[in-house]
């Protein structure tokens, strides 16, 4: 009990005495609380739930609130923040999500320490880690968010995300649509090629690369060095298609 004026008086919730005399009641600690109205000893004080805190002579549990790097997912206790979130102020609010394309890799972030993922990665989903694109593709920035970001490389087909197939020998990549298209007939062209201007005509034809072949007629040959055909010698002769001098 208190003194106040010509009478005693319990002390307050919050506060305790634990001897007899006009002293006054003594505050709860910081990070404790009391319910107890006429408190006679500190042990009345409660000790608030791990890792949280409240201000001296508090009155009830719910002035204990989550520190920072910590939120309140259940009443009464207070849970470190997971990786890809993070809390800078106390309160018994939740973490804060990292933004799309960043992570953060550690548990109980005080600050948004997020990182940007670098180009030919994406964040996972739970904003903890940046993944690597799958093979044979790429991203053309970094901080990307999903799977779907990444495309396939040069030479390579598939949808956005998914496996990417290099384009076999004979074809080359539409870059467009991430499709593997035939070159022009007796053309050809190596395994990956990424554009139409890789397919180059057969031996015995002559076109430039990427356009229409014309088989070499009669009397002509192939000249491979720039693949146009050239008559022969005079007095000379050649089937159609003939591939040298």
């Amino acid at each position: 009990y208190r003194r106040i004026g010509d009478s005693c008086d319990p002390c307050p919730v919050g506060t305790y005495k634990q001897s007899a005399g006009n002293d006054d009641c003594v505050a709860c600690s910081v990070n404790t609380y009391s319910t107890t109205a006429a408190a006679q000893s500190v042990a009345e004080c409660i000790a608030c739930p791990s890792d949280s805190m409240s201000p001296a002579q508090s009155t009830s549990a719910n002035d204990c609130t989550c520190m920072i790097g910590y939120e309140s997912r259940t009443a009464g206790s207070c849970t470190a923040c997971e990786k890809g979130t993070y809390k800078p102020s106390p309160g018994n609010v939740l973490c804060t999500s990292c933004s799309p394309g960043t992570v953060l890799d550690y548990t109980g972030a005080t600050s948004n320490d997020c990182q940007d993922c670098p180009v030919h990665t994406y964040a996972s989903s739970d904003k903890s880690e940046c993944i690597s694109c799958p093979a044979h593709s790429h991203t053309d920035a970094s901080a990307q968010d999903s799977v779907r970001d990444c495309s396939c490389n040069a030479g390579y087909s598939g949808d956005d995300g998914e496996t990417c197939e290099v384009c076999e020998a004979g074809k080359y990549e539409n870059q467009a649509a991430h499709t593997c298209e035939t070159c022009q007939p007796y053309s050809h062209s190596p395994s990956g090629s990424a554009v139409i201007t890789q397919c180059s005509c057969n031996a015995g034809y002559s076109g430039g690369n990427g356009q229409a072949c014309e088989a070499c007629e009669a009397g002509k040959y192939d000249s491979e060095a720039d693949h146009t055909c050239k008559a022969c010698p005079t007095y000379s002769q050649s089937p159609a298609a003939s591939t040298s001098l």
